[in-house]
């Protein structure tokens, strides 16, 4: 006890001694850190910017200056949902930090919210206040005004501002807008030009005026602007984007490429991507590679561009370079979010879910709020068929980033094939409104509407949506609503329109089957899918689905030959290999099946697929353990696969003896789907098999009296068993007849003749008691 006191005295002393001195070192290293921070921001080093300035804040958290600056650095980098709460903290810190105030409310004005709109007033008001004579802070209150529709006040604020600042270009562009939406073309013109024209030679004041001239519909006048905005300043990045703009719109694509190579070269950070994505987007892609490669070796440090480089090697199916690339950034730190959450999308990409898992659980040890992570983890879980785990990751993005679209659409998508679509409405209609216009929304929320039976309003919301421009998938659902409403020809008709835009468009082509079949029968239908086909051999998927409708039409040699064609237009396309395995299956060609699938494998076809259909195709070959090995590698990587988990528990119960076993998967299953008739009728066998026979009728009885009418081999094994419990439990009568049920339904030769045989017994019983009761 004596010891410690004494440390802690000690440990006081060296505290009393050093406080000082940490904050007089902290006062000089909070001026320092300002500094560094604001010349990083004025060189577009906005990573460095921010880590100055949140050095900052940490040294003196009562400052609002270092959270706006640090709110700016963030906006810089695109990074909305960190710049916010800066802005916000800032504002609360000092009400009259007009800067802050000005920047939220520009922001909050773009919003289509009145009550965000409401607050932009609120804060332009305040900046105005603190700094009457700021032009920026009326510039900044007119545009607010003029979203809420107050136009006299804003063009009265607009004035008032040049009146200030004479060269006021923003304010002038606001005042050309305003009159512009007026439908006074001249005076926004008049006006916008006596400002550029009375201030000293400015490439911004051009820009602004180009941009005017291309809003009006003069493109040659706006690139005379704009080239002598280039005269005046030769890297002006916003003058060479609109005239590379301008270039690309009139097809002269060596211009562009010359414009975005210059932008490149100029060492801002922020476009050296720009000579690289163009490359990407016209198909030069190993020259694009050769791009990226060089703008991550001349800045090691940028994350950005490592990525972009990454994100070029996935795409041209180089996975193991950017493994290398990957390793060592988390040789350097093995804490590089960044690098765990690409490392993480490979793995998702490659099938290995437990190691994408792995490091998406790292990823959020070190940063629990990344929504990134969370959105990969539930595509892993969706991937696994774990869809409530998949939903919960799914809400814990929202919930840290409500303008997550890809969630908020990954969410609706869930709860639809999930068989719930007033879930996927429920999760779409708290989209936040900007949302609410983008196509994928309004085509998931069509879905949902239909699911629903509300055929009229997803009709309206369609028709509205193309008023605005038609999209092969709008156009496909027109012609879904047209089928429903009995509308054949004209659904036909959309459908045709969609595969105009989009030949590979499946939704399309099935609703062009289904709606030449409901006017002229299959056969007029499969000839309508043949034409497409025909005039486009090239593609893979349009060939693939012809092959899948002939198949299921018993059109066994023209689907093989469909899918061939498949393979031909496409050789690496693993989803054709895999139908023409199947028909090998089904032929009995199993050698070449397993070939077939084996190499689809080795391509990157799905493995659950691929591994479901090794495993039927073994155990046709009475290879029991091989069967259960594929179903058990389906389990890998998705361990709450249905099919997989009654299928296995069969085989182990059937063939194998492991009947606890068995019960243990079968359960799983049960658990995972309770409604699914295969597992409760599996949980019932095996009970049947252990001689639990009171329980064994439970789920029996359960799956019969689901599946109804059905028939087939299914359906007579469910039959079959109940029989044999009811015999087991002394209910001869009830026995006999699951028995009569079991071979009416067309059992397989193995369970009819086990039902023949009790049958047969159960009926000698009957008669047996008929005559003791006469």
């Amino acid at each position: 006890m004596r010891d410690r006191r004494l440390l802690l005295c000690l440990l006081a002393l060296v505290l009393a001694v050093s406080i000082p001195a940490c904050r007089r070192g902290g006062q000089r290293g909070y001026a320092e850190r300002m500094e560094s921070g604001q010349r990083y921001l004025e060189q577009g080093k906005f990573a460095e910017a921010a880590i100055e300035f949140r050095g900052a804040i940490q040294q003196s958290p009562q400052q609002a200056e270092p959270y706006y600056r640090l709110g700016l650095a963030y906006l810089a980098m695109g990074n909305l949902m960190e710049a916010v709460p800066a802005l916000v903290k800032a504002a609360e810190i000092d009400p009259r930090h007009a800067g802050s105030q000005k920047k939220l409310a520009e922001m909050l004005a773009a919003s289509k919210d009145p009550k965000l709109r409401e607050e932009a007033r609120k804060r332009a008001e305040q900046a105005l206040a603190a700094e009457p004579k700021d032009a920026e802070a009326l510039t900044v209150l007119a545009m607010v005004e003029t979203r809420l529709g107050d136009t006299g006040t804003a063009e009265k604020h607009l004035l008032e501002a040049l009146r200030q600042s004479p060269a006021n270009l923003r304010a002038a562009a606001v005042l050309a807008s305003l009159k512009l939406a007026q439908g006074d073309p001249q005076a926004a013109e008049a006006g916008l030009r006596s400002v550029v024209e009375a201030g000293p030679p400015s490439a911004d004041a051009r820009v602004v005026l180009a941009e005017f001239l291309l809003a009006t519909n003069r493109p040659a006048e706006a690139e005379k602007e704009l080239r002598q905005a280039l005269a005046i300043d030769g890297k002006h990045i916003r003058a060479m984007l609109a005239l590379a703009a301008l270039q690309a719109a009139g097809g002269k694509l060596e211009e562009v490429s010359r414009i975005y190579q210059q932008i490149s070269r100029q060492g801002d950070p922020r476009y050296r991507h720009l000579y690289g994505a163009f490359l990407f987007s016209q198909g030069k892609r190993e020259e694009a590679l050769r791009e990226f490669e060089q703008a991550a070796r001349e800045n090691p440090s940028d994350r950005q561009a490592r990525s972009r480089l990454i994100a070029a090697y996935v795409v041209l199916n180089r996975p193991d370079q950017a493994r290398r690339l990957l390793a060592e950034a988390l040789a350097k730190n093995p804490r590089d979010v960044d690098a765990l959450l690409q490392q993480s999308e490979i793995d998702l990409r490659a099938g290995d879910l437990a190691k994408a898992q792995e490091r998406l659980r790292e990823v959020l040890r070190y940063k629990p709020d990344s929504a990134e992570a969370h959105y990969l983890l539930a595509r892993a879980y969706a991937r696994q068929g774990e869809r409530r785990l998949e939903r919960e990751e799914l809400g814990q993005v929202l919930n840290l980033r409500p303008d997550h679209l890809a969630a908020r659409l990954a969410l609706a998508t869930s709860f639809s094939e999930s068989g719930n679509p007033q879930g996927a409405l429920d999760a779409l209609e708290l989209a936040p409104p900007s949302q609410r216009e983008s196509l994928e929304y309004i085509v998931l929320r069509s879905h949902a509407l239909l699911a629903l039976g509300r055929t009229e309003e997803a009709s309206a919301q369609i028709t509205q949506a193309l008023a605005r421009g038609s999209a092969p998938d709008l156009l496909a659902l027109d012609g879904e609503v047209k089928l429903r409403l009995k509308q054949n020809a004209a659904a036909q008709a959309s459908f045709e329109s969609a595969l105009r835009q989009n030949p590979a468009h499946l939704g399309a082509l099935g609703g062009l089957y289904r709606a030449v079949a409901a006017q002229r029968g299959v056969s007029a239908a499969l000839d309508a899918l043949r034409r497409h086909a025909a005039n486009h051999p090239k593609s893979a998927r349009v060939q693939h689905y012809f092959g899948e409708r002939l198949l299921a039409n018993g059109r066994r040699d023209e689907a093989r030959r469909a899918f061939q064609a498949a393979v031909e237009a496409e050789p690496g396309f693993s989803e054709a290999e895999v139908s023409l395995a199947r028909l090998d299956l089904a032929a009995g060609n199993l050698d070449a099946a397993r070939k077939r699938l084996n190499a689809a494998l080795s391509r990157g076809a799905d493995p659950i697929v691929v591994h479901s259909i090794l495993a039927a195709l073994e155990t046709q070959a009475k290879n029991i353990d091989a069967a259960a090995d594929h179903y058990r590698k389906v389990l890998e990587v998705a361990p709450a696969n249905v099919n997989a988990l009654t299928n296995l528990s069969y085989l182990l119960g059937e063939y194998l003896g492991r009947e606890d076993e068995a019960l243990n998967l079968a359960q799983k299953a049960k658990e995972a789907e309770p409604d699914n008739l295969d597992a409760t009728s599996v949980v019932g066998w095996i009970y049947y098999r252990k001689g639990i026979y009171n329980t064994a009728a439970q789920y029996l009885k359960e799956a019969v009296s689901k599946q109804g009418s059905a028939t087939g081999p299914t359906a007579a094994f469910r039959h079959c068993y109940l029989g044999l419990t009811y015999l087991k439990l002394g209910d001869v009568e009830r026995g006999a007849a699951s028995l009569r049920q079991a071979l009416a339904a067309g059992p397989d030769p193995k369970h009819a003749e086990m039902a023949r045989a009790a049958l047969e017994q159960a009926q000698k019983g009957l008669r047996a008691h008929a005559e003791v009761a006469r």
